[in-house]
């Protein structure tokens, strides 16, 4: 862990107990129905505005200069400069749409190229610093063993300990090297479950040495490395002490601070996930989830983001007051948070966000060449018959969509700006080619349509965009049965029929691929434009599964 000298206990000392408590709960400076920003921007003139969370601003502030505005603002609005925390798993452009956007963590592992891992983890911390955030929720230490997984899936370096260990700790080099405490998530580990905790409380019941080699192994490994870690709500019996049984990790003192701190020689910010998710507010509510948090051992807490954060500050203030949560460990917890305040750009930096230094960085050019070449070096192929496909041949282009999407396209056309419009562009750049959709849930008579639709085209391209998404449940990154039965009939129907994914290559195990197939791991255009680049030969795929796909293609492969 890096030397510094700072007057850690002369900070501690002139802090207030509010400003102490605050400093522990992450609010998030955004806006929705429950909660108006002025109630954010109450919580910060109140003196309490010391961790923020994800800014996600709204709609009509999604440009750079009134970001700026915003958070300007927010950085002048304490005595303390906040201490800005994002979530980034593709870099800023999950909450703020005008930064790089980069590749998902399997995109990454299908590169197989650590330096890679390094270089975009450095490139997302600079554009973090560049706006002010301190702490980013990156990077996934889930070992994506179940390929059910409705969560994690894509999120995830891979499916084997090791080789996650090896990409995780480039990455965390990267964004510390960048200047940015990275929180490892989401421990103990969220890569064998078949539930989104965003909607309930998944349990793992492995025993505690499966545990300690796969999903354990990567904070085992890494713990003396991280400068946090990101916790989860989820049942682990194996790891719970005697009087936690049905406690999820999130409030077992067992799991968050005997285990790392005791074993794994854990010295960064232990962090809890949202308190939002249905998995931990609907069996605790708001107050209990949030006490029963810290008491457990987290140094901080993201705050129920659809309730005023007044509720969670006074209720843990009052547990505090009648020693509910000892002062004791407050001090401890504060004393580490400004610890790593100082090791990430300190106390006292008020300087003005500049739209002309800022632009500098965020988007670009060096960035945005560098995420292309990590959606290029990643497309995998792991069939191929007619590829690469040549110009001049009828082709149809598909796209699976929502039925909402589908609505859309069906009443104002295809955006552009969509996935699966810039899909079609891709295609119709390299050749002319129609256009037509698929649904998640098509019926037996879009069945039959499509299938007799493609018997007057040479090539079928049919274009996957079933990805990973919070509260879809099993629909998550899955296809539906119809889809399959549809996928299996247009293979037989068409002269040259290839399949590109534009998510998880877990979809496999439920199809049997007898003709071409790339995998591109993600939707936004660099991965679309590589994958279409790739099927009409402009380069050859280099990428390979990071993942095993049961009863069909082992870690590694490619062809």
């Amino acid at each position: 862990m890096m030397k510094f000298n700072a007057d850690i206990d002369g900070i501690y000392n002139v802090m207030s107990l509010d400003e102490k408590i605050a400093s522990m709960i992450v609010v998030r400076a955004c806006y929705t129905e429950a909660v108006r920003t002025d109630r954010v921007q109450n919580f910060f003139e109140d003196g309490k505005g010391v961790s923020v969370g994800k800014v996600i601003l709204n709609s009509n502030v999604r440009d750079l200069n009134k970001t700026l505005e915003q958070l300007n603002k927010l950085r002048t609005k304490s005595k303390f400069m906040p201490f800005f925390y994002i979530d980034g798993e593709q870099g800023l452009v999950q909450s703020l749409s005008f930064a790089t956007p980069f590749p998902c963590q399997m995109a990454l592992g299908a590169t197989f190229d650590t330096d890679l891992v390094y270089r975009s983890s450095y490139a997302i911390a600079k554009e973090c610093r560049a706006l002010g955030f301190s702490i980013i929720s990156q990077p996934v230490l889930d070992i994506n063993t179940n390929p059910d997984n409705p969560i994690i899936n894509t999120r995830a370096f891979g499916d084997n300990p090791d080789f996650v260990i090896k990409m995780s700790r480039a990455a965390i080099q990267g964004f510390q090297d960048g200047g940015v405490a990275t929180t490892g998530k989401h421990y103990p580990g969220h890569g064998d479950t078949a539930v989104d905790s965003h909607m309930a409380m998944p349990r793992v019941d492995k025993n505690r040495e499966t545990l300690m080699e796969m999903e354990l192994k990567p904070y085992k490994e890494l713990c003396p490395e991280l400068w946090g870690i990101m916790s989860a709500h989820i049942l682990y019996p194996a790891l719970q002490a005697e009087g936690e049984e049905d406690c999820p990790a999130t409030l077992s003192r067992a799991i968050i601070y005997d285990l790392p701190r005791k074993e794994f020689g854990f010295t960064g910010l232990m962090i809890s996930d949202s308190l939002t998710m249905k998995g931990i507010k609907d069996a605790y509510g708001i107050e209990k989830a949030a006490i029963g948090a810290i008491l457990a051992g987290h140094d901080m807490i993201l705050q129920d983001y659809n309730s005023d954060p007044d509720i969670t500050f006074h209720c843990v203030k009052e547990a505090v007051l009648n020693g509910t949560i000892p002062m004791e460990q407050v001090e401890e917890s504060v004393k580490r948070i400004i610890r790593f305040r100082f090791l990430t750009g300190g106390y006292d930096n008020r300087k003005v966000l500049e739209y002309d230094e800022v632009s500098k960085v965020v988007h670009c050019k060096e960035h945005v060449e560098l995420a292309k070449q990590i959606a290029h070096k990643a497309i995998t192929r792991v069939e191929m018959t007619a590829m690469p496909l040549k110009k001049g041949k009828k082709t149809l282009v598909i796209a699976t969509v929502s039925e909402q999407d589908g609505k859309y396209i069906e009443d104002y056309g295809l955006s552009d700006a969509s996935g699966q419009g810039i899909f079609y562009r891709a295609v119709q750049s390299n050749t002319d080619a129609d256009f037509a959709t698929m649904l998640e849930f098509p019926t037996p008579a879009d069945i039959e349509k499509l299938c007799d639709k493609v018997k007057g085209y040479e090539n079928v391209i049919l274009g996957s965009f079933m990805t990973v998404r919070a509260y879809a449940g099993k629909s998550s990154g899955r296809l539906s049965d119809e889809q399959v039965e549809l996928i299996s009939r247009l293979q037989k129907e068409s002269q040259n029929f290839i399949l590109l994914i534009f998510g998880g290559p877990y979809m496999l195990s439920s199809l049997d691929v007898q003709k071409d197939c790339l995998i591109a791991y993600g939707t936004n255009q660099d991965a679309i434009h590589s994958a279409v680049d790739a099927m009409f030969g402009k380069f050859e795929p280099t990428g390979k599964l990071p993942v095993n796909v049961p009863g069909r293609y082992a870690f590694g492969h490619s062809v």
